[in-house]
């Protein structure tokens, strides 16, 4: 009438063949590692050349295109990137040479203008001839930046207080409405023709 219970003997852990089987998952992953790094940095690459020419290409349309090296939908979006690269390049280059000739042109009748200034009276000849000498200026500048050479002209010595001063007079002459509350001196060294073109933009 008495019972009798029956439990297994309990064994280490890990046992034998749970030794066995982390073992065995052990080497499948040292072995399978260099493969699955190797085949996972032959998409990664790609993927950051990618990223990087398209955030060089924001601030020059000239970049390097994009190899084609890679998986085959890697290959399909760096084809369609260097495609759209290629007009936008095409694009920024007819516009600027267009820039050029137009700028180019328009010395021909500022050249006119300043021998028809001869005969004006003097009391307006000086003013004109300022803006004649900064249109030119601003010619000047454009065709050297189609050129390949620095749009930024001499650096001196600019008193900007004088400099905002003759700004606002030139602007209200031509009939803007402008009053300064409070001009203090300030000297730098930068490019004249730059800052004034900055001001004039305002």
């Amino acid at each position: 009438g008495n019972w009798v219970a029956v439990a297994p003997r309990a064994e280490p852990f890990p046992n034998q063949w749970q030794t066995r089987v982390l073992l065995w998952f052990v080497l499948s992953l040292l072995l399978v590692g260099p493969f699955i790094w190797f085949f996972a940095r032959r998409i990664v690459q790609p993927l950051e050349q990618f990223a990087g020419t398209a955030e060089t290409l924001g601030r020059n349309p000239g970049a390097s295109v994009v190899p084609l090296a890679g998986p085959a939908e890697i290959g399909r979006a760096a084809r369609a990137f260097n495609q759209m690269q290629s007009r936008l390049r095409a694009f920024v280059d007819d516009r600027t040479m267009m820039v050029g000739a137009i700028s180019h042109d328009l010395r021909t009748p500022l050249t006119r203008m300043r021998f028809r200034l001869e005969d004006v009276p003097d009391s307006q000849r000086d003013g004109l001839l300022g803006e004649v000498e900064e249109m030119e200026e601003m010619i000047t500048q454009v065709i050297g930046f189609i050129r390949d050479v620095s749009a930024a002209g001499p650096r001196e010595t600019v008193d900007l207080a004088t400099l905002v001063e003759e700004t606002v007079r030139d602007a209200r002459v031509v009939g803007a409405e402008i009053e300064i509350n409070r001009l203090e001196d300030a000297v730098i060294d930068g490019d004249f023709a730059s800052l004034r073109r900055v001001l004039a933009n305002l």
